[in-house]
């Protein structure tokens, strides 16, 4: 986003790395009747200038007229019903195979001994 405007005789929106900004686009001011864009922070510091809001997501979302989204931490995916990996009997299985090989190779073992 380069050359937005705040009001038609205001500098520029200007954010510094790791800032997060809202902007209204195209709002209404009151004195004269323009158009104009807002901007608010979110996170960081804004600029020290008079008339600069701060705010937060779950406001934005407010002034929407939508519900916050629910935030969660990423978690390990379960595997879904019918996985085999889930299934007890899955691992049963491949302990009785190892069980199964183990004793092949030391009965083969014994056998080549004679």
């Amino acid at each position: 986003m380069r050359d937005v405007q705040s009001q038609p005789c205001a500098g520029y929106v200007m954010a510094r790395p790791g800032d997060r900004i809202a902007i209204a686009f195209d709002g209404h001011d009151f004195t004269p009747p323009i158009v104009v864009n807002a901007v608010a922070w979110v996170e960081g510091a804004p600029p020290p200038f008079d008339g600069i809001e701060s705010t937060n997501v779950g406001a934005i979302y407010t002034l929407l007229g939508r519900v916050p989204p629910v935030l969660v931490s990423p978690a390990a995916p379960e595997p879904p019903p019918g996985d085999p990996a889930r299934d007890g009997r899955f691992w049963l299985l491949v302990a009785l195979l190892a069980a199964v090989m183990f004793l092949g190779a030391f009965g083969w073992r014994r056998r080549a001994r004679r």
